[in-house]
Formats: C-alpha cells, sequence, structure tokens
C-alpha cells in the first residue's frame, strides 16, 4: 500500500522510532560527529536531494531551516516535488536519474556528498533506475534509518537527524556552490505538441517545470492521485 504524497502522518504513528533512549542519543550523535558531518563539512560540492517524507511527517520547516544553516542547492524527487517553495534560491530543479536536465543530472550523481533526505528509491524517482549515484559518496536518511555509505544504522527519527544537522554543520558561502535557481527557467517557453505522442521524455520535461502558487502539485503515488494529476496538467497541454 503507498500513501498519498499529501497524505500527514500524524506524531503518534511514528513516535515509536524517535530517539527517547540515552543510548539510542549517543549512537545518532556519533554518527552526526564522526561520519555525516565529516562527509558534508570536507565536502566541495555537496547537494541535498529531498523527498516525499517531508511531506508525510510535516518536516518542511527542518529542511527549511537546514538550508538557511547550509547554504546547500537543494533538489527533489518527483515524490518531493514541491516540499519546499521551487522558487527558493537554492531550490536546483528535480532529479530523475537519466531523464533529469543536464546540469541537475550533474550536480547530483557528480556531487562530493550527496545529503539524500526523506526520499522513495524507486523507479519512478530514479528514472526507472537510470540515476548513477555513488553510494561512497551518499548519505541517506529515512524516516527510521540512516544509510553511510555501506553502513546502516537504525532506529533513527529523520527530524533528529535533520536537528543534529543544523547543529553542528557550517554554512557555505554560496558563490562557493555554482547553483543555478530554477526559477530563472520560469522565462523559458514550453511548447505543446499536441499532434505528437506522450514519451517519458517529454513527460518529466513538462512535470520538471517549477511549480508557481497557481499551480497544482499532486504526485500519481496512488490510483486518485493519478487522477488528480491527470487534471491538474490540464492547464497546459504536454
Amino acid at each position: 500500500m503507498m500513501m498519498d504524497r499529501g497524505a500527514k502522518v500524524s506524531s503518534q504513528a511514528y513516535s515509536s522510532v524517535r530517539l527517547r533512549d540515552d543510548t539510542d542519543l549517543s549512537r545518532c550523535q556519533s554518527i552526526w560527529h564522526c561520519t555525516a558531518v565529516e562527509l558534508l563539512g570536507t565536502a566541495q560540492h555537496p547537494v541535498i536531494l529531498a523527498g516525499v517524507e517531508f511531506h508525510r511527517f510535516d518536516l518542511e520547516d527542518k529542511l527549511l531551516k537546514l538550508l538557511e544553516v547550509t547554504g546547500y542547492p537543494i533538489a527533489t524527487t518527483m515524490l518531493g516535488k514541491s516540499c519546499i517553495s521551487e522558487m527558493h534560491p537554492q531550490f536546483i530543479g528535480n532529479y530523475i536519474g537519466g531523464l533529469s536536465r543536464e546540469y541537475i543530472r550533474d550536480r547530483i550523481e557528480n556531487a562530493d556528498c550527496l545529503l539524500c533526505l526523506g526520499a522513495i528509491m524507486s523507479d519512478m524517482n530514479l528514472g526507472a533506475y537510470t540515476a548513477k549515484l555513488d553510494d561512497y559518496k551518499l548519505i541517506n536518511a529515512n524516516s527510521e534509518k540512516v544509510k553511510i555509505k555501506h553502513h546502516f544504522y537504525q532506529p533513527i527519527y529523520l527530524g533528529d537527524f535533520i536537528d543534529g544537522l543544523i547543529e553542528h554543520l557550517n554554512h557555505k558561502a554560496p558563490e562557493t556552490l555554482n547553483i543555478k535557481p530554477r526559477s530563472y527557467s520560469l522565462s523559458q517557453a514550453f511548447t505543446p505538441r499536441p499532434e505528437e505522442k506522450l514519451t517519458n521524455v517529454r513527460f518529466y520535461e513538462r512535470a520538471g517545470l517549477p511549480v508557481t502558487s497557481n499551480k497544482c502539485s499532486s504526485r500519481p503515488t496512488t490510483r486518485s492521485g493519478k487522477s488528480r494529476w491527470r487534471r491538474c496538467l490540464r492547464w497546459h497541454r504536454v
């Protein structure tokens, strides 16, 4: 059973994975200090890849604080699309594996440290598994666990992990991070081709355009979600 992208999970539903035990807290803090923070602190081109769990667990404010503290560029998966405003100056676009724009694909796949937060590694998110992510440069944190390179740590609540990063990471100057905000593409025209068959490349090209305040961003994570997304896309042909 898959959850709709917009479905919220109450604190009671996931509080069991929060770090209430001193041993768990100590374990998590050792990860922050000895691994995650060290990898991110020494990286010259870190990037955040955010996913749908920011919607599900109502963690968008923590993500915004992390961006403010670090200055890192951020991309989202398709399921995580609009977990922050796509007009945010650090937002660089949607990563969909080999179906991504060249700049996004290069930034994500060539990052010397990729901080993947709340993302589901599915065929939809990864462009039918065309993504090329280096496990040795990947920190992957989800609702209950953190994977750093080939090591797993659990149970670790995603919100607690982000709090630790916020506390211990330093800010990087924007001019050193080569950030090209996705909002710049608002001036680019998208020409409908109603006479042509719809392809994956064409679909994701359209779906990857920035979402502004007057557009809908429901994702097809359920049958009803698919129906809503088709209706929402009617505002512009592909």
